[in-house]
């Protein structure tokens, strides 16, 4: 019977989601949006988490129905929005976001972007076109997969005025039963060799499905990269619901990133990307 009735409500959620698109379809894609997530937000779960990172179930159901909505309506695009002085802070001088897998990292670029910030973002894989496409970027960031120049590029990329943006997590022992998530050091370590400014990021879901970009500067008086990744780890406390455990983790050797082997491909060999990173 609570199967069946599970069944049944997930019906009901399909039948009202369709007429309430069906009805609403002459509307714009914004208020479209938002009256889906009311009926999709509300839906009852036990399942606090549902993504092997972590990922809190309201950002997995905002990921699906704003992809599901740009495909209905090619004009959506999310409300994102983020503090302006925060945005001008980051663009004052070169800067490293770190970040996590949460469905909306993205959220950090269009937030950047939208005030007129060009940014690169480093990935395990190539980035989903419809992904990017979500969110109506005025200049699309630049994709540096997470591969042995991937530092090279990235350092290439702060020189010509971009904003790096990378998740710091990953999944140690991921096809073991002990895997857990982990936060890698190489990001921080990157951008103390590069004296970048460091900053944290994470885009939350709000009830009424905007897309809330919160930045925070790392602080200046940190003195090594174990301590920049337990801020970080003490920031996503203060940010994410539900917080899976999280720990600091070396995936490969620290990165030995000086200036004139930055200049090679050839030495760009010996400059690991921890594939801790995005």
């Amino acid at each position: 019977m609570r199967a069946l009735r599970k069944v049944t409500a997930q019906s009901e959620r399909r039948v009202s989601l369709a007429c309430h698109l069906l009805r609403n379809y002459h509307k714009p894609p914004q208020d479209v949006f938002l009256g889906a997530w009311k009926i999709i937000d509300a839906a009852p779960s036990k399942r606090l988490i549902k993504d092997r990172y972590g990922v809190p179930l309201r950002h997995v159901r905002h990921f699906r129905l704003r992809h599901a909505i740009k495909h209905v309506f090619p004009r959506y695009s999310p409300t994102v929005i983020a503090d302006p002085q925060m945005l001008e802070l980051i663009r004052q001088a070169p800067s490293v976001v770190a970040s996590i897998h949460a469905r909306t990292e993205f959220a950090l670029c269009a937030a950047l972007d939208r005030a007129g910030q060009e940014c690169a973002i480093i990935t395990a894989d190539p980035v989903k076109p419809d992904e990017i496409q979500n969110y109506d970027f005025s200049t699309l960031p630049q994709n540096i997969l997470r591969e042995r120049d991937a530092f090279i590029q990235a350092r290439a990329a702060l020189k010509n005025g971009k904003v790096l943006i990378c998740d710091a997590d990953f999944i140690a022992d991921k096809d073991l039963p002990s895997a857990r998530v982990c936060i890698s050091t190489s990001l921080f370590e990157f951008a103390r060799k590069v004296k970048a400014n460091l900053f944290f990021g994470y885009a939350q879901v709000s009830p009424d499905g905007a897309m809330n970009c919160i930045f925070k500067a790392a602080s200046p008086h940190s003195t090594s990269v174990q301590e920049d990744a337990q801020r970080f780890i003490e920031f996503l406390k203060t940010v994410q619901s539900e917080l899976s455990d999280l720990t600091i983790e070396d995936w490969a050797r620290p990165l030995e990133i000086k200036s004139s082997e930055m200049k090679t491909h050839k030495s760009a060999e010996d400059i690991r990307a921890v594939p801790g990173i995005a």
